[in-house]
């Protein structure tokens, strides 16, 4: 059995506004620099077959669909070894 894959932290690289529902407001948020893999693993998850929402893909890949999300966003990403895991484990090799 593969050890459960090891989420890295990514700096931010600004802030940006955005409308905060409750209470209402203006408020900042982190952005994030684009993360190719992310937009690798969104592909194979929405381009694949079946066709999977992301917890799925997070139940697959043993996560959360709150850390799976982030993988995907740029917010977390992955060592190069957990990299290959994953995209092995949603059906696209490396």
């Amino acid at each position: 059995m593969n050890p459960p894959l090891e989420l890295l932290p990514v700096q931010p690289i600004g802030k940006k506004s955005a409308l905060a529902i409750s209470p209402m407001r203006i408020t900042g948020v982190n952005v994030y620099p684009r993360s190719e893999q992310g937009e690798r693993l969104r592909g194979l998850r929405v381009g694949g077959e079946p066709y999977r929402t992301q917890a799925e893909a997070a139940s697959l890949l043993g996560l959360s669909a709150r850390d799976y999300s982030a993988l995907e966003s740029g917010r977390k990403t992955l060592s190069e070894s957990d990299w290959a895991r994953a995209f092995a484990a949603m059906g696209g090799a490396r």
